[in-house]
């Protein structure tokens, strides 16, 4: 299984927005010849090459039900070596 992401800002802080897992399957019901796939029990094997569902991601981009709400997420900070050594 793979995880999509849209960027949406990349300064002063990231932005990024998931793919919600259902999209596809809805879409793809309502538009079957939009992207070639396969259904196994109830979940969708898209079959087509990177280059091509890349393609089909960033044509609906912009749709507001693909992607979730944008969030930003918060770095970790760095631990020394001394706070990462075992005792």
């Amino acid at each position: 299984m793979h995880t999509f992401v849209a960027v949406s800002q990349i300064e002063p802080t990231i932005r990024i927005s998931f793919l919600d897992p259902e999209w596809p399957k809805k879409l793809l019901d309502k538009q079957p010849s939009a992207l070639w796939r396969e259904k196994v029990n109830d979940d969708v094997l898209i079959t087509v090459s990177p280059k091509e569902l890349q393609r089909f991601l960033l044509t609906h981009l912009r749709m507001e039900s693909a992607f979730g709400k944008p969030s930003e997420p918060k770095a970790q900070e760095r631990l020394t070596t001394k706070e990462t050594a075992y005792e």
